[in-house]
């Protein structure tokens, strides 16, 4: 079985202690196969991390099984959720509390910490929601637990549901090097060890604010108070012999430098609490780690930093993010993104590819945007992601109402695809007494499905880039998005609409279109849509069988209509508090309007959910969900020339879960 010893602090290092991350977690995740065990001992650490290591875990498809080897407090609590059994060690722990953010720093005006307590208050949601789903507790229980800072000691664990047993074999751990001074209510064997890990004044303020529990006692100096404090900015080096206060970034800045030179923590410590900027504090570690006598040695981290992640890794991100916010309109952003928020679009290009020319002219901005497109660095392929999302999200928003009548069915390649219905699982039989088991068959019914490939080029003109216009950039992307959408959206109903009186393709199964008066799909005469037409449509969808005879059981959930009928079907499914029993609406809450303009006149349909029994299905090629964009041509006289491609196929599979009424 795969072993994963997460140990250490969630998503940071350069503190001294070890670490793990979510690309690392993830990396290591996509080599495995079968069941998995995960161990951890950990303080906790970064909230969203902590958070994309659940993910990572939860969707794992192999069986998960989670051991607290010693502690799992704040956000390596909410990763040992991810597991289908959490074993706890004797004498092992695990604490839940409101998440914070590293990112905070003091700076801003009242909307701006209002968007950041909002941001906040989000996380601290979705880990109340996650303890809620493992333990079948309120996500209002949950929350009361987190703003207390709950300890549970693994009894307490088990009997919550944190947990799902005690492995009396397991004896606890030493805890996580961690500074567990910084939570109120913790066992006083981690307080202790705490205490024994040297000077923190420095390190328990960024902590703290990791955390989100920062102590009385550290309160007056921390640096995010000072930074908050109008009477106390931030002074440069030599200013009247006034201290410098380093940020809390700064502070992490050269935790990381000292990490890599090999700088005794203690040592990093009283750099910081001198008063030095941190520009003087990274050459004193230099100057360090050249005393050591090992310059010609690469300054490597501790052991588990090299599966850290790196800082050309936090920039590709953060310019990505950057550029979606912009393009999107977005004010408020997370993380390594925030750096890049002010930045232009040139100035962007000219820092990803490490240049320190000014870019103030046009002429220098053209040189940045073709220096960037035109070497070898990826910084093509970062815009490329970045627009890739933002059309996506468009593309992800526009109306369109075929997906709620449809199945979703991705394909591996352009072949056509046999979609096979299949019929009934073989009734079970009495197994008679010298225990043989028969085998039962099904019966099968084909249809196929095939992909198309479809694409359309366009540019982004060089005047876009240099003027830094990316709100036209978006516009642009925007119309592209919504027209594919469209075009998806047109593609199916000249499908699901063709043939005789628009009653859709003919089935192989039947050699009949989808919907026909013999399989009882279409009404015989057309009628109004009415509770009691409504009525007969429902009855006929909950009598179909399968193709071995059985009964289906199938409910309806969509009317699908014209804008004709749109305001008729409103009222048909809208909630009425009726005083007399004839006047109750019944479908009220049970079905969902889908109007579609490609229907025209007075026809309407009901359809089963379709993933119960759907008629028509639609798909991408795999691993694709919608269109992409591609590079055709680089930065250039004319600016960039881009495909816009799409992978698409849709067809007919069945009959049995639909009805058409003509309509009157």
């Amino acid at each position: 079985m795969n072993m994963l010893h997460l140990y250490g602090t969630v998503g940071f290092s350069g503190w001294g202690e070890d670490h793990f991350t979510s690309v690392a977690v993830i990396e290591w995740l996509a080599a495995q196969t079968g069941e998995i065990t995960v161990h951890i001992n950990s303080g906790g650490g970064d909230a969203a991390e902590g958070q994309a290591i659940y993910a990572a875990l939860a969707r794992y498809p192999g069986k998960v099984t989670v051991f607290v080897d010693s502690v799992a407090a704040s956000a390596a609590s909410l990763i040992a959720m991810a597991g289908d059994e959490i074993v706890m060690s004797l004498g092992s722990w695990m604490l839940i509390h409101d998440p914070a953010t590293p990112w905070t720093e003091g700076r801003g005006d009242a909307a701006d910490h209002a968007r950041l307590a909002q941001h906040l208050e989000l996380i601290a949601s979705g880990y109340a929601a996650i303890y809620a789903e493992r333990t079948g507790n309120s996500e209002a229980v949950c929350r009361e637990l987190m703003r207390a800072e709950t300890l549970l000691t693994a009894d307490a664990a088990v009997q919550m549901g944190f947990a799902t047993r005690i492995e009396t074999a397991a004896v606890a751990e030493p805890v996580a090097a961690f500074d567990y001074r910084i939570y109120a209510n913790v066992p006083k064997s981690a307080h202790d060890a705490a205490d024994g890990l040297g000077a923190f004044k420095g390190k328990q303020a960024v902590l703290a604010m990791i955390a989100g529990k920062a102590g009385a006692t550290h309160k007056e100096t921390s640096p995010m108070n000072m930074r908050t404090n109008p009477a106390s900015p931030e002074k440069k080096d030599g200013e009247g012999g006034s201290k410098i206060v380093m940020t809390a970034r700064q502070v992490t800045r050269v935790y990381a430098a000292a990490d890599m030179a090999k700088m005794p923590h203690d040592k990093a410590a009283a750099l910081i609490e001198s008063g030095l900027s941190l520009e003087m504090a990274l050459e004193k570690i230099t100057a360090y780690w050249a005393e050591q006598g090992d310059v010609d040695r690469p300054m490597h981290g501790a052991p588990t930093s090299r599966i850290g992640r790196d800082e050309g890794t936090t920039m590709r991100d953060g310019i990505t993010e950057a550029l979606v916010a912009r393009m999107t309109g977005a004010r408020e952003v997370t993380g390594p993104a925030r750096h890049y928020m002010g930045m232009t679009f040139p100035e962007m290009a000219a820092t990803f590819v490490g240049s320190r020319e000014s870019v103030r002219t046009a002429g220098d901005r053209i040189r940045a945007i073709e220096m960037a497109t035109h070497s070898r660095s990826d910084f093509p392929a970062i815009f490329e992601n970045a627009l890739n999302k933002s059309l996506l999200a468009v593309y992800s928003a526009a109306p369109v109402s075929y997906r709620s009548i449809a199945q979703r069915r991705d394909f591996r390649d352009f072949r056509p695809h046999p979609v096979v219905g299949v019929g009934d699982f073989p009734m079970l039989e009495q197994v008679g007494e010298g225990g043989e088991i028969k085998y039962g068959t099904t019966s099968e019914s084909k249809e196929t499905l095939a992909l198309i490939a479809y694409a359309k080029a366009f540019r982004i003109s060089r005047q876009m880039l240099v003027d830094d216009d990316l709100g036209a950039v978006e516009r642009l992307l925007a119309d592209r998005g919504r027209a594919v959408a469209a075009f998806e959206d047109k593609t199916f109903y000249q499908m699901a609409l063709s043939g005789v009186n628009a009653d859709g393709p003919t089935l192989l199964q039947t050699a009949r279109q989808v919907f026909n008066t013999t399989d009882g799909t279409k009404a015989a005469a057309p009628g109004a849509l009415n509770i009691a037409n409504v009525g007969v449509a429902w009855s006929s969808v909950r009598k179909r069988k399968s193709l071995d005879g059985n009964d289906l059981e199938l409910i309806p959930t969509v009317l699908l209509v014209g804008p004709d009928k749109e305001l008729e079907a409103m009222q048909l499914v809208a909630d009425i508090s009726a005083n007399e029993s004839g006047k109750v609406n019944p479908y009220a809450g049970k079905l969902t309007v889908a109007v579609s303009a490609k229907i025209v006149g007075n026809a309407w349909h009901l359809f089963a959910s379709p993933e119960a029994a759907p008629c028509f299905a639609y798909g991408y090629l795999e691993g694709e969900s919608g269109p992409r964009l591609r590079m055709d041509e680089p930065f250039g006289q004319q600016g960039m020339a881009w495909s816009v491609e799409l992978d698409f196929g849709c067809g007919a599979i069945d009959f049995r879960g639909g009805y058409k009424n003509a309509g009157a």
